[in-house]
C-alpha cells in the first residue's frame, strides 16, 4: 500500500489506497485513515464520477480485485463500517450508504447491478405519537456469492445468505437463507436450492 493526498477545500485528507489500483474520475474525502481501497478499479476516466466519502469516524474498507464502476457512491455518514469484499463487483450508479452505528458488509464474490441502493438507515426517525417509533438505523450484510439485480434496494436490517440471486426492481428487507431466489416488493422467496455462475472474464467484455 501507499499513501496518497487529496486536497478538499483548505485541508488534506490521508487516505490508503493500492498503488495497483486503476482509478478513473474519482472523488475521496474521509479522516485519517478511515478509507483504505485495495481495489482492482475504481471509476472510469472521463465519465461520471464516483465518490468516496467518510465522516464522524466511519470506516470503509473495500478489498482487493474488487471493481466499483463509474458514478457509484459509498458514504458512510456514521461510526459503523461498511466492508466489500475480494472480488465483488459494482456496477454503475449504484449507491451504498449508511449512517448512526449500522454496519454495511458485503462479503467475497458478489455482482451488484447498476442503479442498486444498499442503505443502513432510514436517514430520518419515524415518530409515532411524538414518539420514536423504531430504530432508524441497522446493520445490513450480504452474503458470499451474491447476485443483486438491477435497480434493487436493500434496506436496514436486512441479512443475505450466500449464493443468493436478487430479482432486478426488488425491495428487499428481512432475513433470507443460503441459495435462494430472492425477488418482489416486499422481496420474498421465490425458490430455494438455486445457485449461479460468475461469467469468466473474457465473456464479460463488451458489457461489464
Amino acid at each position: 500500500m501507499i499513501m496518497r493526498y487529496l486536497r478538499n477545500k483548505f485541508y488534506y485528507y490521508k487516505y490508503s489506497i493500492s498503488e495497483m489500483c486503476n482509478l478513473g474520475e474519482v472523488y475521496i474525502n474521509g479522516l485519517k485513515y478511515a478509507i483504505n481501497i485495495d481495489a482492482k478499479k475504481i471509476g472510469e476516466k472521463g465519465l461520471s464520477k464516483t465518490i468516496i466519502t467518510s465522516k464522524n469516524g466511519g470506516q470503509i474498507k473495500i478489498n482487493k480485485n474488487s471493481i466499483i464502476r463509474e458514478g457509484c457512491k459509498i458514504e458512510n455518514n456514521g461510526k459503523g463500517v461498511i466492508e466489500i469484499g475480494f472480488d465483488t463487483n459494482i456496477n454503475e450508479n449504484t449507491m451504498i450508504k449508511t449512517n448512526g452505528n449500522a454496519n454495511i458488509i458485503i462479503k467475497n464474490n458478489c455482482e451488484i447491478s447498476w442503479n442498486c441502493q444498499i442503505l443502513g438507515s432510514d436517514f430520518h426517525q419515524i415518530l409515532y405519537n411524538s414518539k420514536i417509533k423504531k430504530s432508524f438505523c441497522a446493520d445490513v450484510f450480504i452474503g458470499e456469492h451474491v447476485w443483486i439485480g438491477t435497480n434493487s434496494i436493500i434496506l436496514k436490517n436486512t441479512k443475505i445468505g450466500n449464493n443468493c440471486v436478487i430479482q432486478a426492481n426488488s425491495l428487499v428487507i428481512g432475513q433470507f437463507p443460503d441459495n435462494c431466489l430472492i425477488g418482489g416488493n416486499p422481496a420474498k422467496i421465490l425458490k430455494y436450492n438455486i445457485n449461479f455462475r460468475n461469467l469468466s472474464s473474457e465473456e464479460k467484455k463488451g458489457f461489464l
